[in-house]
């Protein structure tokens, strides 16, 4: 062997071993679902907190081709602190669906819009809009990645991470569904944090000879309050089809934070 040839030999090992010596030290870089994790990790705080919850329902059924829609409004406070949750109904609220049931009982074919707010108000939803990193971590405990890109959302840059969601079905429901597909996208801040999700879940449903269609798209814009993750807005749409019946429905819900602590 040539004295060059030794020469350059050394030359190409000590090259690989510096380049081996630089990728060794550069930290590992996480993909999009164990930075959403770990940040979701970091905001599953307590701190105090008080807000406005606006809650708008529509719903629509239809048989033989009659529409039947049903609208509602309501808005009610809610405080989270070391005392536990407690959500305030105001009065007008209150009265405006004592008398929606008076009219209903005179008149079975009138609806009753706030009667419907009321019930879809209650204190664990509230709870989980107003500190949503754990609700949102066991919702991604069982995902896997589909893609995940740079996508600004708002004017604002972000990483957006597609996942394929294993559905909850409880054991004794499987034998029914024929089909079942849930995906969710993650857009997460430079920190990790996410700063919106969706979900959509298709599910079709078979029984004897019948079969049920059902779609459910949800949407979460989410913001920081302290330590806590907090849903700003959710839109949730389901619809669905079955026995010659379809039906509708939207939800949202818009939280605006009053401040935290103390009155």
């Amino acid at each position: 062997m040539s004295r060059t040839t030794s020469r350059w030999g050394r030359m190409i090992f000590v090259c690989w071993w510096a380049m081996f010596l630089i990728c060794a030290a550069l930290p590992a870089r996480a993909d999009g679902l164990a930075e959403a994790r770990a940040a979701l990790g970091r905001l599953n705080g307590r701190d105090p907190i008080r807000a406005a919850v606006e809650v708008q329902i529509f719903t629509e059924t239809k048989e033989d081709g009659k529409p039947r829609p049903e609208q509602g409004k309501g808005t009610v406070r809610v405080e989270d602190g070391p005392e536990g949750l407690k959500v305030t109904y105001p009065n007008a609220l209150l009265e405006r669906a004592a008398q929606e049931s008076r009219l209903h009982r005179a008149d079975p074919e009138r609806t009753t819009p706030t009667e419907a707010v009321l019930r879809e108000i209650n204190g664990l939803d509230l709870a989980q809009v107003l500190s949503f990193a754990g609700p949102l971590a066991l919702r991604i405990e069982r995902a896997t990645i589909l893609e995940e890109r740079p996508e600004a959302l708002a004017g604002r840059p972000a990483k957006l991470v597609v996942l394929k969601v294993e559905p909850s079905i409880p054991q004794a429901e499987r034998k029914h569904v024929k089909e079942s597909k849930v995906t969710m996208k993650l857009w997460l801040g430079a920190d990790g944090v996410p700063l919106a999700v969706e979900s959509t879940m298709q599910i079709k449903v078979g029984f004897l000879f019948l079969t049920f269609n059902t779609e459910n798209r949800e949407r979460w814009d989410l913001g920081r309050a302290g330590n806590r993750l907090v849903v700003t807005r959710r839109h949730q749409e389901t619809a669905g089809a079955g026995l010659g019946q379809e039906f509708r429905r939207r939800v949202t819900e818009v939280v605006s934070v009053e401040g935290s602590g103390g009155p």
